[in-house]
Parts: structure tokens; sequence; C-alpha cells
């Protein structure tokens, strides 16, 4: 028998009277079936390895870091100045930073209270938010001259799963971006995970799974106990989403957000970014007003300053302002004559060039964002029509 046909047959006979899993497990279940990769919650994996009789273990995991993820979660566990670690960007190279001899030899003791220092192999022990680190010390850049905090490799401990299957096993974290900021799995899943588990006969054996319960009952299960109702919504003329209407037939206030802390006794430390553009206009359903003045008050003069800023760039000012992420207004200054060097991919730069370079090619991005978003939105307003508000009978 063929090998897709005798997973399927035997998932099958495993699974005739197992208890049905929950909703998200068979909703993750339903999009492997169809070959779908994407996000997902460690819960609902769990429910769909153990349900397909695979298996998944938690454990510690080591994981590599490099200059930038090191230096920025020091930072942000000590704030100590150590965001600017470059190096070690590839598996044999070390970490470094360079500074001042006076800087590095002051900082040298504070970042090993922060740190726990292993051999060259790494932990052995893995605790998980610990940050690991081997051949920490001080020394002289040879290129710059000048007096560098170093190290070898550095780790930090992550929790890790284990998914064994017929097939072997693969072992995988989140997701942890270029500053060392962990990243949801529900966002941002290992592409690894899905590979393993497809070759494994993911989508054949999910497939006979849910067919052992029928396409009905595994819907029914899947769908919310109380779905959101339609009635009294209608479509918000700018972000496009499915909103409450006031009583007028106008959109309600959604789209804000609420940032900082928030706990008590942290007055003045919290604020509200939006809301929407669109609260307050009729739904696109009933009209095109909102759409079009967000189009010509905030879309069309966005891309005038993006396009602005651009040019800027691209005239090399005399200094870049960069954010250092502590706060909204905090920032730093890179002048154009700065003897600082970072190392890329194609050697060493100035601090100038990197950062131009950064931010030339982002605000490149943002012309090219907004320019898609108005020619989405000239489309929409051109090929507007009276619809029915959603729930409404046609």
């Amino acid at each position: 028998m063929h090998d897709d046909k005798l997973i399927a047959t035997r998932v099958a006979t495993r699974f005739a009277a197992i208890q049905l899993p929950s909703g998200p497990t068979l909703a993750l279940l339903t999009k492997a079936a169809k070959g779908i990769k994407g996000g997902f919650t460690i819960e609902a994996l769990e429910g769909a390895v153990v349900a397909l009789g695979w298996s998944i273990k938690t454990q510690p995991v080591a994981v590599p870091l490099n200059g930038e993820q090191f230096g920025s979660i020091i930072h942000r566990s000590s704030g100590l100045p150590t965001k600017g670690w470059n190096g070690g960007q590839t598996k044999g190279e070390a970490l470094y930073n360079l500074m001042t001899g006076e800087e590095a030899a002051d900082l040298l003791p504070l970042i090993q209270k922060e740190v726990k220092e292993v051999g060259p192999s790494g932990p052995s022990d893995v605790e998980i938010g610990a940050v690991y680190v081997t051949g920490l010390g001080t020394g002289t850049h040879e290129w710059a001259q000048r007096s560098m905090l170093s190290a070898t490799r550095a780790w930090l401990g992550m929790q890790g799963w284990t998914i064994t299957t017929s097939k072997g096993d693969v072992t995988f974290t989140n997701k942890m971006s270029y500053t060392g900021r962990i990243e949801e799995l529900k966002d941002s899943a290992p592409e690894k995970v899905w590979t393993f588990l497809y070759k494994s006969g993911l989508k054949e054996a999910a497939t006979a799974f849910l067919a052992s319960f029928g396409e009905d009952v595994v819907q029914n299960a899947i769908k919310p106990a109380d779905p959101r109702k339609l009635i009294g919504t209608g479509t918000c003329p700018c972000c496009f989403m499915n909103v409450k209407m006031l009583r007028t037939q106008t959109i309600m206030r959604h789209g804000w957000a609420v940032h900082g802390n928030r706990q008590r006794g942290a007055y003045h430390n919290s604020w509200h970014s939006g809301p929407c553009f669109g609260v307050g206009y009729q739904p696109f359903e009933l009209s095109p007003k909102g759409t079009e003045e967000f189009l010509a008050q905030v879309v069309k003069p966005a891309l005038v300053g993006a396009k602005k800023n651009l040019a800027r760039l691209k005239a090399r000012p005399d200094v870049i302002r960069i954010s250092t992420g502590k706060g909204l207004m905090d920032f730093k200054e890179i002048p154009k004559d700065t003897t600082v060097r970072r190392y890329t991919s194609n050697g060493y730069v100035s601090e100038y060039e990197y950062y131009l370079g950064l931010e030339t090619s982002d605000a490149e991005r943002q012309v090219s964002s907004i320019e898609e978003e108005i020619e989405a939105l000239t489309h929409r307003i051109q090929h507007w029509k009276l619809l029915p508000l959603p729930g409404t009978a046609v």
C-alpha cells in the first residue's frame, strides 16, 4: 500500500473512537489537511500532535545570540549601555563591542553580574531566561586600536519543545527578533516545524483523523459557541474592518490602543494612539465619503512627507537621528564624520553609513507602501456601489 494511504488507514483505525479535541486543535488540523502553514498556539499544536499518535515534550533550550541580540537583552534587563554590540552574525564569529578603555573596564564587572559564564560548548544545565556567555573580557580591537568588551559566544535559555514522529524529531523555540525580543508562535511559527511535520505525513494523517468524525461535527466544534452578531455593524471606510455602528448609522470609536504602564500608581506613564480616522463616518456599504476624505486628508499628505524624507536621506544629511527605543522622544544623533564603525555582511562601514542605509531602505519601503495604499483606495472609490449592511437580508 502507498505510504500516504497507509498513514491515513492507520490514523482512521486508531482514532475511530477518540474524544473530539478542542476547537483550536481541530482548526489547526483542518488547515494541515489542506497543506496550509501559519502561526499556532502551543496548546493547539500539542493537541494535534498527541491526537495523531505522535509525542511532544518541553525542555529548556540554549539559543545562540548574535551581538545585537546579546547587547539588547542585557540592556533591557539591567539598563546598562550595552545595546551597540556587533559581530556574531555567523556561527563562528565572536561578539565584540567597541568603546573606550575606561568604559570597558567599568562595564565588565556589571555585565558579569547579569550573565552566567560557561565553557566553549555552552551551558549544560539550561535555565529559562538566563543569559550565558563564554570568553567575556576586555581587549583591544585590531583595526580601530580601541579598548573593547568581547565575548566568544552567548546564549539565551528559552522554553523549547521537541516533536517526535516515526520520521525522527525536531526541536524548536519561539523565534527571536534581531534585538532579542521573543515573538509569539501564533504570530511567527518556525518554518522547520511545518517542514518536519509535513514530511512526517501531517497532511494525510490530519485528513484521515478529521474524516473519522465527519465534516459537520468538526466545523461545529471549530465555530465559537457565541459568534459575534453582524447586525448593527458596518465596514469602516478607512481600515475596512467590521465595526459596530451607532444608532445614527455611523462607525463607532475603534482602532485605538493604550501603550505604556497602566498599573496602579503609574499615572502619566500611558498614552492612547488613534482612534481610526473612519470614526463618525457612514460605513463603506452606504457611502464612500469616509474613504475619499481619508485618502485626501491622510494618505496623500503622508506620501508627500515620505517622499521628502527619502529625498533628505538620499542627499546625505550631516546628522542622522535614530530612535534609541527607550521612549517616544528619545533619539540618538549620528554625525556624518563619526569614527565609530560597524560590522556588516559586506565588511566594516562607518556607523553613519550603516544607519543611513537602514533609514533609506525603510523610507523607500514606506513610499512604496503608501503608493500601493493610494492605488487600492482609489480603486475602491471608483468601483463603489450601494450595498446592504452586514447581517441584513439581501
